[in-house]
């Protein structure tokens, strides 16, 4: 029985039998009948000559002069014998187990992986799935061995993008694709010139300029294997990088796109809600700003009232100024109130610029009344150009008018627009034609 006498093998050397001739036989046999690397993985036991002097299962063993031993720590695994090695064929060593590159361990549970790190690896992938999700079922798993045995990364590397797909890609938890086990590991490890990562960015991706540098030039293949992030998206799918984000918002080395610093608290509240979470102390305040005594900004008309640099908050400012650990702009408020008297208070469909605000917001005319005021003042004698009530005040300007407007209307992001009717009524035919283009 050839795999009983393969099983066997190292327990007969160890014992002083002369399993050489067995070696040499079943690498016959191995080399006529041509199996694939790993087909038969009993065969991986077949006791082979170390350049010790000593006998090693062939799966321990890797190939003098082959990519992988160029890339390992010197010692790291055992190397088979080289006068052995330059007498047999190639193939029928790989097919035995012998290591040219990277070996792959496959489980159904990754309990059941003896790899490096698999337990932070797991963790990981936990934290990505939903809060109520049930315990996962794991689909069959593919993993590297002896990645924390690597010296050259930059020959390595090339190498784990040619392994076979199943090592190099994603899992799918019933729904929530998160990384596999060698892109994570490669990621948040120092595998590029000592940097990781997942704490660089993708060459191409814009969105994170002035947050991360980009990754050094690599092969596409490479590229893809490690695939760093490209999107604020990608880095909050991942809890530590979430926190590693918020870090690097209050840097005041670097910056940030004012696209991005719209929302990007928020995302980042909503991706650490329910994590424990450090505040920082610096917050991004404006793309090249930051500071150490901020406020977040949770009703516009407040801005005024506020001596300190606001958050922008991206919808949440709850949830901001709780992750932040930072007061409401309405909390240093308190409950201000229009002070100063109305000149006049009109319908809102008589304010020159009317219809063709209405028409921009969608309705067949406004409704309701605004007071204007000749200097719009309130508590504590603060100026400002508009307060919300009704009906609301304004001081007049355009830009008071289309912000009242716009939030009466609940319809924020179209203020400038608005203010552009009030400003200019006289053009209400042209820009009406400009509205009609798509």
């Amino acid at each position: 029985d050839v795999r009983a006498a393969v099983e066997s093998s190292l327990d007969r050397a160890d014992d002083g039998e002369d399993v050489e001739p067995l070696a040499l036989a079943v690498l016959a046999l191995v080399a006529a009948a041509g199996p694939a690397p790993g087909e038969l993985s009993w065969l991986a036991e077949l006791a082979l000559p170390d350049d010790d002097g000593g006998w090693a299962p062939a799966g321990e063993l890797v190939r003098p002069g082959s990519p992988l031993a160029d890339v390992l720590t010197p010692g790291a695994l055992g190397v088979l014998d080289p006068e052995f090695a330059r007498a047999q064929d190639v193939d029928a060593l790989r097919a035995v187990g012998v290591l040219d590159t990277f070996a792959l361990l496959t489980a159904e549970d990754p309990d059941e992986l003896d790899v490096d790190r698999v337990e932070e690896w797991v963790d990981a992938v936990l934290d990505r799935l939903p809060a109520d999700a049930p315990p996962p079922v794991w689909p069959p798993l593919t993993a590297v061995r002896d990645l924390e045995l690597v010296r050259d990364w930059d020959r390595a590397l090339p190498l784990l993008a040619a392994l076979p797909a199943a090592a190099r890609g994603d899992v799918d938890l019933g729904g929530t694709v998160v990384p596999g086990y060698l892109r994570w590991w490669l990621r948040t490890s120092p595998v590029l010139h000592g940097r990781r990562p997942d704490r660089l960015r993708h060459p191409e991706s814009t969105e994170l300029q002035g947050l991360y540098e980009a990754v050094p030039e690599l092969p596409d293949d490479v590229l893809e294997l490690l695939r760093p992030p490209a999107t604020v998206a990608e880095v909050l799918a991942d809890v530590e990088d979430a926190l590693d984000l918020l870090d690097r918002l209050g840097d005041p080395a670097r910056t940030c796109s004012p696209a991005v610093l719209r929302t990007v608290h928020a995302q980042l509240a909503a991706a650490l809600e329910g994590v424990d979470v450090q505040p920082p102390d610096r917050v991004r305040v404006g793309p090249a700003a930051v500071s150490t005594d901020a406020v977040v900004l949770d009703a516009p008309w407040l801005q005024p009232l506020v001596d300190q640099p606001v958050v922008p908050a991206g919808g949440a400012p709850g949830a901001v100024a709780d992750l932040l650990d930072l007061p409401l702009a309405s909390e240093l408020a308190g409950r201000a109130r229009v002070t100063s008297r109305a000149a006049r208070t009109v319908p809102w469909a008589e304010v020159p610029g009317a219809g063709l605000a209405a028409a921009r917001l969608g309705m067949p005319e406004l409704t309701g009344s605004v007071a204007v005021h000749p200097s719009l003042t309130v508590t504590g004698g603060r100026t400002v150009a508009w307060w919300p009530g009704e009906p609301a005040a304004v001081d007049g300007s355009p830009a008071a008018l289309g912000r009242a407007l716009a939030w009466r209307a609940g319809a924020w992001p179209l203020r400038q627009a608005l203010a552009e009717a009030f400003g200019h009524p006289q053009r209400a035919a042209e820009l009406a034609a400009e509205d009609s283009v798509t």
